[in-house]
């Protein structure tokens, strides 16, 4: 008879801790990702990100088209009726739906 390194017994009770910890890493990760977006940070200055759009000065942001909020946005990962939600380009962070940034496009 041989001698086994890992005894069978070891690495199948490894394999099912490890499954039974997916989960547990899933809900941490999503915990953490609930993060607001900060409009005074240096990502949201830099992409001229705004909470509110109807609060925007069309003459001075040319880019601003009337009537476009993140919910309308293809970065925009919540359902039409979330009044905030994940977004692509704010990745970790969440984005108000009536907000708006200069990475703004219109969903098809």
């Amino acid at each position: 008879m041989s001698q086994s390194l890992y005894p069978r017994r070891a690495v199948l009770k490894g394999a099912l801790t490890g499954l039974a910890a997916i989960p547990v890493v899933a809900l941490i990760g999503e915990a953490q990702a609930a993060t607001k977006v900060d409009p005074t940070g240096a990502q949201a200055k830099a992409l001229g990100y705004v909470a509110d759009s109807s609060k925007i000065d069309a003459a001075a942001t040319p880019s601003y088209k009337a009537g476009s909020k993140c919910v309308s946005c293809v970065q925009w990962q919540g359902k039409p009726t979330d009044a905030e939600a994940g977004c692509m380009i704010f990745a970790g962070n969440l984005v108000a739906a009536n907000g708006w940034c200069k990475v703004y496009a219109k969903k098809a």
